[in-house]
C-alpha cells in the first residue's frame, strides 16, 4: 500500500525501481493494488524494473479444486499477461510453460 501511494503522489517513480516484488501475485485482478501499479505505472514506464512475482498457486481457487491442464494454462497465461512477465517454476513441467526456461541474460 505505502508502494503504491509513493507512486500515485510522485514521492517515486517506477524508473527509479530495480526489482518490483510481488507476492501472492495470484491475487493480482480487477482494481487490485497490484494490478493498478502494473497499469498505471509499471506498463508505461520506459525504463521497465525486473518484476519478481511470487504465488503459492498461478490459478485463483486452485487450493479447493485441482484445475485442469487447460484451465491451469490458460490462467497461467492471464496472470503472465496481467504480470508483463513468463512464469518460471521447478514444479511446473517445461511442456506447460516452455517459454520460461531458465535464461542467462
Amino acid at each position: 500500500q505505502l508502494f503504491e501511494k509513493a507512486l500515485i503522489h510522485a514521492m517515486l517513480r517506477m524508473e527509479g525501481v530495480a526489482l518490483l516484488v510481488l507476492d501472492e501475485a495470484h491475487h493480482m485482478r480487477g482494481n487490485d493494488r497490484y494490478a493498478t501499479i502494473m497499469k498505471y505505472f509499471y506498463l508505461p514506464c520506459g525504463e521497465r524494473p525486473r518484476v519478481l512475482a511470487l504465488t503459492a498457486s498461478p490459478v485463483e481457487k486452485a487450493h479447493m479444486v485441482e484445475p485442469d491442464a487447460a484451465t491451469f494454462r490458460t490462467e497461467l497465461a492471464a496472470l503472465e499477461g496481467r504480470l508483463d512477465c513468463a512464469a518460471w517454476s521447478r514444479r511446473v513441467p517445461p511442456t506447460v510453460v516452455p517459454h520460461a526456461l531458465p535464461q542467462l541474460l
